[in-house]
């Protein structure tokens, strides 16, 4: 199992979530995908062979849509192992919903139980059910925050003003 990956001669280390990465001097980064389970912004537990899991399920993506948007990925040394081009962080998670579901701050059953009827640029019926099927998918960006800061509910005007979406109209 592979719970951490602290590798003393490769510099730079952040530990994320459930990555060790690794800056290298030449502009390109090493994210080693640990076999620890997140949920809930919390480390869990491990899980034998989730790293490696992680990181060929983000290959089969990767190399899927690379005809259609340009990814860094430079290889792929172990299957727990990707190798990069090191880029910013577009701080925006999405997540596309299709049921009236959730237990974060985030989620639309939360919001909507808060009496929240407009979120994410969407309103929604009143009479909604726990766990029902919502009319239609939604996404639900929100801010991608570092461990141990929560995400929050991200809109248009507030992405466009930390640089995650273009202004519609010129306007922000």
């Amino acid at each position: 199992m592979l719970a951490q990956a602290e590798i003393p001669g490769l510099p730079n280390h952040y530990r994320g979530k459930v990555r060790e990465n690794y800056d290298l001097p030449d502009g390109r980064r090493v994210l080693i995908a640990t076999d620890w389970l997140s949920a809930f912004d919390r480390s869990l537990c491990a899980v034998p062979f989730k790293g490696g899991v992680l990181t060929r399920t983000a290959r089969h993506w990767f190399e899927a849509t690379g005809d259609i948007c340009p990814n860094h990925v430079l290889m792929y040394p172990d299957p727990a192992v990707m190798v990069a081009l090191r880029l910013d962080i577009l701080p925006v998670e999405m997540v596309v919903r299709g049921y009236l579901a959730g237990t974060t701050g985030t989620s639309v059953l939360t919001l909507y139980k808060a009496g929240q009827r407009e979120m994410y640029g969407l309103r929604l019926p009143d009479g909604l059910r726990d766990n029902e099927r919502l009319p239609a998918p939604i996404l639900t960006p929100t801010s991608k925050e570092f461990q141990g800061e929560h995400e929050h509910p991200s809109r248009r005007r507030r992405s466009s003003r930390r640089g995650c979406s273009p202004p519609r109209n010129g306007r922000s």
